[in-house]
């Protein structure tokens, strides 16, 4: 075989080789974090990767347990209310934010995938929690917060 003939073969099958090894890397790391989150994902502040399910609704859980004393300050025009989120009827949606942290990085394969997952291997994703509202509570409090403020000066 010519030393050109060589060079062109290299040259070739040096991509392919490395997207072999790319994607093996990727669908090796794929399995072992199969059912839990996957790594670097955090969920307002809270690292959460590499938990399972379990572990990650227990997590949640406790976020939503603290959610309603959180405090929330309104300015509008010249109005300024201060409230919590339980008032205005704000709840962290445990299942759906749990779900979307077991979507993130899990959404199956494709060449394109694998060289994403390399160069996000060291990024963080941070999601924030869902949220539900009791939008007749949220009208109600911010109503009665608004009757009894000062404006301010």
């Amino acid at each position: 075989m010519s030393l050109s003939r060589r060079t062109v073969l290299i040259a070739c099958f040096t991509p392919l080789v490395a997207m072999a090894v790319l994607s093996a890397g990727y669908l090796i790391d794929g399995a072992l974090q199969n059912g839990k989150v996957v790594r670097n994902v955090s969920v307002a502040g809270e690292d959460v990767g590499g938990l399972n399910r379990p572990e990650m609704l227990a997590q949640v859980k406790r976020l939503a347990e603290g959610f309603p004393d959180t405090p929330v300050s309104i300015t509008a025009d010249d109005l300024y209310l201060n409230t919590t989120a339980g008032d205005l009827g704000y709840e962290i949606d445990v299942n759906t934010t749990v779900d979307r942290a077991f979507a993130q990085g899990h959404q199956g394969y494709s060449p394109a995938k694998a060289v994403l997952w390399l160069s996000n291997l060291f990024e963080e994703y941070r999601l924030p929690v869902a949220l539900t509202t009791d939008q007749d509570r949220l009208n109600f409090t911010v109503l009665a917060l608004r009757a009894t403020a000062a404006p301010i000066r």
